[in-house]
């Protein structure tokens, strides 16, 4: 329980995290890891090819992130996340796979990199600040054939706020 606990809470939630957040073994954080995804209880993202990091593990439901205490924006990476894996299943695509993430050595951090090349990041804020402004700026010098949506927590409708980076509100993703 403590470590689905954190993998609601924490904001990278890696098995080294959680080892160190639980004061625990990594090695028995990695085995319990396993045993969670393979019963469905956790999702494992993995870091896309551009940047760095470890197999970041979230929850399976958004109802029990919630319950564990999760805030709105973890949840939100929860729905998208199933969402998005849904949306392949029913659409009779052959790849299973899930949506990657991406991480620079610098901490700059994309929730979700799909594999239509485009980079899904999540804020908290109504509109995109200067931290997700730089993030965004340090990704498209990564890859330039990409592109960015930003949801943001707003009721505004979207645009563009840098060259192939749109802003979109929380609630147009849910409606289309």
């Amino acid at each position: 329980r403590r470590i689905l606990e954190k993998t609601a809470l924490l904001e990278l939630p890696n098995a080294s995290e959680l080892a160190r957040e639980l004061r625990v073994d990594a090695r028995r954080i990695r085995s319990h890891l396993e045993a969670l995804e393979a019963l469905f209880v956790i999702h494992a993202v993995e870091p896309g090819k551009f940047g760095v990091g470890k197999t970041l593990y979230y929850p399976f439901d958004t109802g029990l992130a919630s319950f564990l205490g999760a805030g709105l924006r973890r949840r939100w990476q929860i729905w998208f996340l199933n969402e998005w894996m849904n949306k392949k299943r029913f659409s009779g695509a052959v790849s299973q796979a899930k949506p990657l993430y991406y991480l620079s050595s610098r901490g700059s951090f994309v929730d979700f990199v799909t594999e239509e090349r485009i980079f899904h990041l999540f804020s908290d804020l109504p509109y995109p600040d200067r931290r997700i402004k730089l993030t965004v700026q340090a990704v498209l010098k990564k890859a330039s054939e990409i592109s960015v949506r930003v949801y943001s927590a707003t009721d505004q409708p979207g645009g563009k706020f840098l060259p192939k980076v749109v802003a979109i509100p929380w609630k147009t993703i849910v409606e289309s």
